[in-house]
């Protein structure tokens, strides 16, 4: 695979590799480049730098956090005054084990809501910090009995919710052995020149479709859904289905559907 140089959100030119510069698992703010020259190159990093320097020392507390939040400077911005500006540094995920002891809860709080230093964030003094802790599902029969009301609350919900929740390999399987529901999905599946053999070629355009298809069955089954689940449920069914022999093929008018030979 190619590789470019590139400048990454830290103002520190490396390589990179994504297949695609700019997307992806990319990282980095800037490219060499087509028929860029090193000058030209050079000149646009100085610009880059120059602009996020000067947010960094900026005496705008606004400019400061959106230099953190772009990741640039975090090693002097970790010990800016402002609470917003370390919060920032905080969701970068940069030195988490300096900013787990800072003063202010919602510091703490961003690096709890990350899912990090949990086994020590449960013992905060701040009811805010450790309701961050319970979101993350961690401690929950330690925190339900919590001394505030608002993390009490929030860990019994929690509680509460994970008795109810089913894996998407059960939501599919009860789903297929269900003839009414099984009929349903499949007039889903056809629906309007079957849409959603096109839509899966969109990641975003599959889940819609996905989460409308599946809605009257999960709310028929009381079940809720997180994010995602909706389209990984419907893949697994349609998995299910083809093995009993459904596939998709070509309707009139440029349309598909999905039906056993």
């Amino acid at each position: 695979m190619a590789k470019v140089r590139a400048l990454n959100r830290n103002g520190e030119i490396t390589w990179c590799t994504a297949k695609t510069p700019g997307h992806g698992n990319c990282n980095h703010v800037l490219h060499q480049t087509g028929d860029m020259t090193e000058r030209e190159f050079q000149k646009q990093i100085d610009k880059y730098n120059e602009t996020m320097t000067k947010k960094m020392y900026s005496d705008y507390e606004y400019e400061r956090v959106e230099c953190a939040e772009s990741g640039y400077g975090l090693d002097v911005l970790i010990n800016d005054w402002s609470p917003e500006v370390r919060e920032a540094v905080a969701r970068n995920g940069y030195r988490l084990d300096k900013l787990v002891d800072d003063p202010d809860e919602y510091v703490r709080a961003m690096i709890a809501m990350q899912g990090k230093h949990l086994d020590k964030l449960i013992n905060d003094p701040s009811p805010l910090v450790r309701r961050a802790v319970a979101k993350q599902d961690y401690g929950l029969e330690i925190l339900k009995d919590d001394l505030s009301s608002i993390v009490r609350n929030c860990a019994i919900k929690r509680l509460e919710e994970a008795k109810h929740v089913f894996t998407t390999d059960d939501i599919a399987d009860a789903f297929i052995k269900d003839p009414d529901i099984k009929a349903d999905i499949l007039h889903g599946l056809n629906a309007d020149g079957g849409k959603l053999y096109w839509a899966k070629f969109s990641t975003g355009a599959f889940g819609k479709r996905a989460t409308k298809i599946l809605k009257e069955p999960l709310e028929w089954a009381n079940i809720k859904l997180k994010d995602g689940q909706a389209t990984v449920t419907l893949q697994k069914i349609i998995c299910t289905l083809e093995k009993e022999g459904y596939k998709w093929r070509e309707g009139p008018n440029d349309t598909a559907e999905f039906a056993k030979d």
